[in-house]
């Protein structure tokens, strides 16, 4: 993996390079924005749940 550096050599941790991002989108199109916090449960499926909120929504988003 390469290392992104600022101008004096140091670690640039707002650049991400080439990473591509991925849009997270619940299955019925809800795409939560506006502050969007995600935590991790160990409970729900084999590699635990991803939750999401979202000042753009009430609803949390589940991933298990």
């Amino acid at each position: 993996m390469a290392t992104t550096s600022n101008a004096a050599g140091q670690r640039a941790p707002e650049a991400f390079g080439s990473a591509t991002g991925i849009a997270l989108k619940a299955t019925d199109g809800t795409v939560p924005t506006s502050s969007p916090y995600i935590t991790w449960l160990p409970t729900g499926g084999a590699n635990g749940t991803l939750v999401v909120s979202a000042n753009s929504t009430d609803d949390l988003v589940l991933n298990t």
